[in-house]
């Protein structure tokens, strides 16, 4: 990634003889404006599943953030309403596949009262060795041309459940069944910034960019007002280019559960299949 913020998110790492890394979490809203939202955010648990994983994995001398790599796999499940802040955590050492190539791991992070705030799952392939920066070139010129922003039709922000026109990554719903809506995630007000929340390398639209996607999506679908995540997962297969509309249509519901399954596709590429599970946010 190209933003390196100036304070790290976690601190005070403390390495446990299993290898896993106990650590403090930041509370710095300048460097990380996405502490301000609610702690069951899917923006703040998929940004939390890329620096806190570089960075413990640094305090144990492994990956850094200048490492190359790609999110294949997320889950996780949140705490009870009311809890957070994120005040510290633990990291449990990664485990390596048998190619060594992927690695999988699990983080907990907890409030000041030691309740938990977020428990996540996820898993990536590490590349030391490719040339990413010409891989993703060749890839990008392979896609259409970049739309212009400015003629995309954005929802509203009270119907995609955020504060401003800024926020907006979404269309309103073009079909009702199955429920589907364009995105489009444009590189020039995506960023910190001009976006409130999202940093990123400015090559993709990244994890947590496609969770607030997804996000929105489930306001859309539900109109149910304001929702709180509290779970999801996320498989990633094909990177999803920016100022490229992309599809999300719904796959499937859970019912009574609330839980929201869509798929992601790209100029007709199966890109990401996420599930979240939703609620009602009370006051």
């Amino acid at each position: 990634m190209a933003d390196y913020p100036s304070a790290p998110l976690t601190h005070s790492h403390h390495i446990l003889d299993d290898g896993t890394v106990a650590f403090r979490c930041s509370k710095d809203k300048d460097a990380w404006p996405w502490l301000a939202l609610a702690p069951a955010h899917p923006i703040i648990i998929q940004t939390l599943n890329y620096w806190a994983f570089v960075e413990t994995s640094q305090a144990r001398g492994g990956v850094d953030a200048r490492t190359g790599g790609a999110l294949t796999y997320s889950r996780w499940y949140s705490g009870k309403a009311g809890v957070g802040p994120i005040d510290h955590g633990i990291a449990e050492e990664p485990k390596p596949d048998e190619s060594g190539k992927r690695q999988h791991w699990t983080m907990t992070f907890f409030d000041a009262e030691g309740r938990l705030v977020s428990r996540l799952y996820g898993s990536g392939v590490i590349f030391r060795e490719r040339d990413f920066a010409a891989w993703r070139d060749e890839a990008k010129h392979k896609m259409p041309m970049p739309q212009d922003a400015s003629a995309f039709m954005y929802a509203e922000p009270e119907a995609l459940g955020v504060a401003s026109h800024t926020e907006c990554f979404l269309s309103p719903l073009l079909t009702r069944e199955p429920p589907t809506a364009q995105a489009l995630v444009a590189k020039h007000k995506a960023f910190i910034p001009n976006h409130p929340y999202h940093g990123g390398s400015g090559d993709h639209v990244n994890a947590h960019q496609l969770a607030d996607s997804a996000m929105q999506f489930a306001h859309l679908v539900k109109r149910q007002g304001r929702l709180r995540c509290i779970g999801g997962e996320m498989a990633f297969k094909h990177f999803v280019e920016l100022d490229r509309p992309f599809t999300l249509e719904q796959s499937e519901t859970d019912g009574a559960s609330g839980a929201l399954s869509l798929t992601v596709t790209q100029e007709a590429t199966l890109c990401t299949t996420i599930t979240l599970l939703v609620e009602p946010l009370r006051d």
